[in-house]
C-alpha cells in the first residue's frame, strides 16, 4: 500500500513538473499574433481541452508568439506569451499579426479556415460576381504620393507614374475601377523580370480620399474582382499565386475593420 502510494504520488508530480515545462519550439512555424475574442481576453491552458488548467491570460493588443498546428484538424495551439509562460489556446482565438514597414496599417490574418494544410474552402473565385467596372481615373497629386510610397518603400523611391526607362527590368501597370457603392478601387502592379516577383498595391478611394490600401509582394499572380461594403467595413475579393508569408495561392477575403486588413485565405498551401 505504501509502495502504490509513493508511486501514484511519484506519477502526479511528475506530471505536474512536465505540464508545468511545455517546451515552445525554437523553430518552424513560429508567428506573432493577438488575440481574436469578443470578450477581450484568452486563457492559457495547461492542456488541450477547455477542463485543462489556466496558466496565464493574454488581452486584447497583447503580442505573443504562436507555432501553427502541425495536424492538419488541430484545434488547439502552443503559445508563448511575453512573460515566456507556455501553454494552449484555441486556434481560432488568434489573429496572426503582420505589421507592413511600408504602410501604416496593421494586417491580421484570419486563423478560422477549415485546413491549415491544403485542402478547399467553401468559395470558389466564381461564385462572388465581380462587380468592378474599368475606368479612367484622375488621381490627385495627394493619393499618388499615397500610393508611391507603398511601391517605392520596397524599390527605392522610384516614381511609378513617371517614365522608368533607365529600370529596365522593373514593368508597371496601373489600373483604376468603379464599383455601385460609389468607391474606386486604384490597382498597381509592378514585375521585377530580374526576380521574377510582382508587387501590387491595391488602393480603396472614396470620395475623393484615399480610405485605405492594401499591400502584396513576392506574388507571381493577383485578381481582384470584387469590392462590397458590408455593414460599413469594405469587403475585397480576389485571387492570388505567389508567396505572401507561407501562402502559396488561393482564393482570399479581405476585410477593412477599424483601418486594419482582416486576411482569410479559402484556400492555400505552405509554399515548401
Amino acid at each position: 500500500m505504501i509502495k502504490k502510494s509513493i508511486l501514484l504520488f511519484c506519477f502526479i508530480f511528475c506530471y505536474h513538473i512536465s505540464a508545468q515545462n511545455i517546451k515552445f519550439p525554437d523553430y518552424g512555424h513560429i508567428r506573432t499574433g493577438v488575440i481574436n475574442d469578443a470578450d477581450g481576453y484568452v486563457n492559457v491552458r495547461q492542456g488541450k481541452n477547455s477542463s485543462s488548467k489556466i496558466i496565464a491570460r493574454i488581452n486584447k493588443n497583447d503580442e505573443f508568439k504562436f507555432a501553427l498546428p502541425e495536424a492538419e484538424n488541430e484545434k488547439w495551439t502552443l503559445v508563448k506569451t511575453t512573460l515566456n509562460e507556455v501553454g494552449y489556446v484555441y486556434f481560432n482565438r488568434i489573429y496572426e499579426l503582420r505589421k507592413d514597414n511600408c504602410a501604416d496599417q496593421v494586417e491580421l490574418i484570419d486563423q478560422t479556415w477549415e485546413h491549415t494544410r491544403g485542402g478547399f474552402g467553401s468559395r470558389t473565385i466564381d461564385s462572388i460576381p465581380p462587380n468592378l467596372k474599368e475606368i479612367s481615373l484622375n488621381i490627385s497629386q495627394k493619393n499618388r504620393a499615397k500610393i508611391n510610397k507603398q511601391l517605392s518603400c520596397a524599390l527605392e523611391n522610384i516614381d511609378l507614374f513617371e517614365n522608368n526607362n533607365t529600370e529596365k527590368t522593373l514593368k508597371f501597370t496601373q489600373k483604376t475601377y468603379k464599383t455601385s457603392q460609389n468607391a474606386n478601387v486604384v490597382v498597381t502592379e509592378y514585375y521585377d523580370s530580374y526576380s521574377e516577383n510582382l508587387g501590387t498595391v491595391i488602393s480603396i478611394i472614396e470620395n475623393g480620399e484615399m480610405e485605405s490600401y492594401a499591400y502584396y509582394g513576392y506574388l507571381s499572380s493577383i485578381t481582384i474582382y470584387a469590392l462590397k461594403k458590408v455593414d460599413g467595413y469594405y469587403r475585397l475579393y480576389g485571387n492570388l499565386e505567389g508567396s505572401p508569408g507561407d501562402c502559396y495561392g488561393g482564393n482570399f477575403t479581405l476585410e477593412l475593420i477599424n483601418k486594419s486588413w482582416v486576411y482569410k485565405f479559402e484556400y492555400y498551401e505552405f509554399n515548401g
